[in-house]
């Protein structure tokens, strides 16, 4: 009988030593390509950005449409928007994020 259990259990102990260190390498690796080749957002927390993905979409449909698209905006704190809006913004700003790389 524990003959027959060591046959079955070597094989899981082999493949365990093996794929354990090889899935935490490859996670390890993830991680770092991520971290290394996503892009800094700390700056959007002291600069306003001069356009967004919503704002050139407006002036990019006001251009087929053969108009003229002058944006006019005046910054504020965000405790001043109602939070209903800030949620609606941001549900609004990029509806495709997750099917494009970023441009």
């Amino acid at each position: 009988m524990w003959f027959l259990l060591r046959l079955i259990l070597f094989p899981l102990r082999w493949a365990f030593k093996v794929l354990a260190p090889v899935s935490l390498l490859l996670v390890a690796g993830v991680v770092a390509y991520l971290f290394f080749w996503l892009p800094d957002v700390s700056i959007l927390g002291k600069e306003n950005p001069e356009t967004t993905a919503f704002i050139e979409l407006t002036r990019d449909r006001y251009q087929r449409e053969g108009g003229n698209h002058r944006v006019r905006r005046t910054w504020v704190d965000l405790d001043q928007i109602s939070p209903a809006l800030v949620e609606a913004v941001l549900i609004a700003e990029d509806d495709r994020f997750f099917l494009h790389q970023g441009f």
